[in-house]
């Protein structure tokens, strides 16, 4: 359809050309010319040259975007997100999905601290510090450093004395409430994940005076808002300072075979050097097992002895 309007007077008139129909569910226009009609010619001159779409609704419910574009123009349908390419911002997903191996260190900070950070950082790895009450100027600088280098500091114990913190559920929480105070004014540091020295299944566990002191403490710290993790993988480092660097690498990459998330048991002692010189090889060969690593967190799946 083509309508001229001519304004009275004038010595130009508009002329207007539409597409009498619509393509695809739009209403497409374009071209605005003046005609000089003094003239009587149509110089063509060219003000606005346009495409303008007005989006319409479409008449065939549930239709591919792509289905409203008009003939000669191409609009790419933006595809759907698979939502396993985005696993790696969902913490809780990629704990599920991906072997993870967590590497843990009780009983620190030691004078092997730094030497074991400077490996972790060398792999870009974060770690999980179960941390005891050590006030030696070598830990306290400990302390700085691994909550610095962005570790997780975790609670262990603050005197690692069977004898004192299994002697009941009530001994056990004054020491780990003196660990807890002891973090917080030094080192601004709190946390709810918890080790039980030995593990929640230890000697204690097996016998008699006190066998039923460790389910109390784990019912508690349940009542409490702690989480507590053992490991399913040892590395035996903790056995004797004597156990060799190869006898340690062996423990670990042996106990990973079958593991999806495989908690890792090591020691941040000063007479535990072969810790130290192990860790590169394990960690080469978690990574060659398929290990990706991560830090424990309140997402990360609960290991705990049964």
């Amino acid at each position: 359809m083509t309508f001229s309007s001519f304004i009275k007077g004038s010595n130009y008139g508009f002329f207007f050309f539409t597409v009498p129909r619509k393509l695809n569910g739009m209403k497409h226009f374009h071209e605005v010319h003046i005609i000089n009609k003094r003239k009587g010619v149509d110089h063509v001159k060219v003000l606005f040259s346009f495409l303008f779409f007005f989006f319409l609704v479409n008449d065939t419910a549930g239709a591919p975007m792509a289905s409203h574009a008009p003939a000669g123009l191409r609009i790419k349908e933006m595809a759907r997100p698979n939502p396993d390419e985005f696993m790696q911002f969902d913490p809780i997903k990629r704990a599920e999905q991906q072997k993870i191996a967590y590497l843990t260190f009780d009983d620190g900070p030691s004078t092997n601290t730094r030497a074991v950070l400077d490996i972790l950082d060398r792999y870009k790895i974060k770690a999980t510090f179960f941390v005891m009450g050590h006030e030696e100027p070598y830990a306290m600088k400990g302390y700085e450093e691994i909550k610095r280098r962005g570790h997780v500091v975790a609670l262990h114990c603050f005197t690692h004395d069977y004898s004192v913190i299994y002697r009941s559920k009530d001994a056990y929480l004054n020491d780990l409430n003196q660990l807890e105070a002891f973090l917080k004014k030094n080192f601004d540091l709190s946390s709810k994940l918890v080790r039980l020295p030995g593990g929640s299944r230890n000697i204690t566990t097996r016998q008699a005076s006190t066998q039923h002191v460790v389910p109390g403490i784990i019912n508690e710290l349940s009542k409490k808002g702690y989480v507590y993790y053992d490991w399913n993988v040892d590395s035996k480092d903790g056995d004797s300072p004597f156990v060799s660097e190869q006898a340690i690498i062996r423990n670990v990459l042996k106990g990973t075979v079958n593991q999806e998330h495989a908690v890792i048991l090591l020691h941040d002692i000063n007479s535990m050097k072969n810790t130290v010189k192990a860790l590169p090889e394990i960690i080469e060969g978690l990574k060659a097992q398929g290990f990706a690593f991560d830090s424990i967190h309140e997402y990360s799946p609960q290991v705990q002895f049964k």
